[in-house]
């Protein structure tokens, strides 16, 4: 597993780093902390490219810290709606320089308390982190 945050802009931009995933994510597992970094990052991964990549088989994974506003709750719509990507998104709050309750009231508003909740709030972090 390689943590590897991401952020808008610099060398951190999920433009930048979706060459890592295309070049290594077949092999080894990435976790794209702050699923993109902020708005366009957001809009890029939701609006198709993780999907993309989990569809195609690349061990990519995300976390939600520090994502803003709409990007939780579109992720999960979206992820219930095309039935893949629940087993690559894992709870994180960023300590010690994110909002844990916050964090945490976000997650779960958006992923409900359902399967996409367990995945997220326990499952995936022991599959990839055992």
């Amino acid at each position: 597993m390689v943590h590897v945050h991401t952020s808008p802009g610099a060398t951190s931009d999920i433009d930048r780093i979706g060459t890592l995933v295309d070049r290594y994510a077949d092999d080894v597992a990435l976790h794209l902390v702050h699923f993109g970094g902020g708005m366009s990052g957001h809009i890029k991964l939701v609006g198709s490219r993780f999907f993309d990549w989990v569809a195609a088989g690349k061990r990519v994974y995300t976390d939600l810290s520090w994502a803003i506003g709409f990007a939780p709750r579109w992720l999960a719509t979206e992820i219930d709606r095309r039935g893949i990507g629940a087993d690559r998104v894992l709870f994180a709050s960023d300590q010690p320089w994110g909002d844990l309750p916050g964090e945490y009231a976000k997650l779960r508003a958006a992923a409900g308390d359902g399967e996409f909740a367990r995945l997220a709030f326990r499952d995936n972090f022991d599959a990839l982190y055992d």
